[in-house]
């Protein structure tokens, strides 16, 4: 079932973040948000059900929200999607993977633009240094910057049907990002660095280029590898592991 799934996205006959989410309905949309979001939409005024169909945040009828439409724009989508979250934890400095002491330990949750400012607050936190100040011009630090990155890979193309949060590690010296599901049939792992792209959940990718969250062209994963480079870091690492795709970000030479 799961590569059947992967095939029939692979050929843009399916995406999954247009499921229906059952017990949902319009009243689940945060209206103040969305307008905000997605402004255009809400002139002159909220759209209504069959605009918000066009748009696939409503999959039917009934009003029912889609599982993108809910997670871009509803009320606290982990009531009905209690696994499309983040849980981030900080390691001490000398625990291996696998281990089982933490510093910091926090479920990120909320809709899609939250969970990336949340992980990204946490982020900063824990690198301490958040920026570089050159004369005039304030820099931002890569590593943040290239974490930032993956952050919002996991969030767009991770696979919402399986049970399983993406997890954000940071070690002493690396931060680890594995997010639940394999690369779609027509994407190789070894050309991920070149661009080469293909979209999961179309919604929201669709919402996270509207806030300037991503990229589009599959920028994402070869701009961590430039800025990694830039700054003088080991390459990004990335691999699969089961059903999960595995990111390493390097903190030192």
């Amino acid at each position: 079932r799961p590569e059947l799934s992967r095939l029939l996205q692979s050929t843009g006959s399916f995406y999954p973040d247009e499921s229906p989410i059952l017990n949902t309905g319009i009243s689940d949309i945060d209206r103040d948000y969305l307008c905000r979001a997605w402004p255009e939409l809400c002139i002159p005024e909220f759209p209504s059900e069959a605009r918000l169909r066009d748009c696939g945040i409503v999959s039917n009828s009934e009003g029912t929200l889609t599982l993108g439409g809910l997670l871009s724009y509803g009320r606290e989508p982990q009531k009905r999607l209690p696994y499309a979250k983040i849980m981030a934890i900080r390691f001490p400095i000398g625990e291996l993977e696998g281990g089982h002491r933490y510093l910091e330990r926090e479920e990120i949750e909320g809709r899609i633009e939250d969970q990336a400012k949340k992980a990204t607050t946490f982020i900063k936190r824990h690198l301490g240094v958040v920026e570089e100040i050159f004369g005039p011009i304030s820099r931002p630090n890569p590593l943040l910057s290239a974490t930032q990155e993956g952050i919002i890979n996991a969030l767009v193309h991770r696979e919402y049907n399986l049970p399983a949060q993406i997890r954000l590690f940071f070690f002493d010296d690396r931060i680890e990002i594995l997010s639940p599901g394999r690369l779609l049939n027509t994407v190789r792992l070894s050309e991920l660095k070149f661009g080469c792209h293909a979209v999961r959940n179309r919604i929201i990718f669709a919402h996270c280029l509207r806030l300037r969250l991503a990229h589009d062209v599959g920028l994402g994963i070869p701009t961590m590898f430039r800025l990694m480079k830039e700054a003088g870091l080991p390459e990004p690492e990335i691999s699969l592991i089961g059903s999960e795709f595995k990111l390493v970000l390097r903190r030192y030479k």
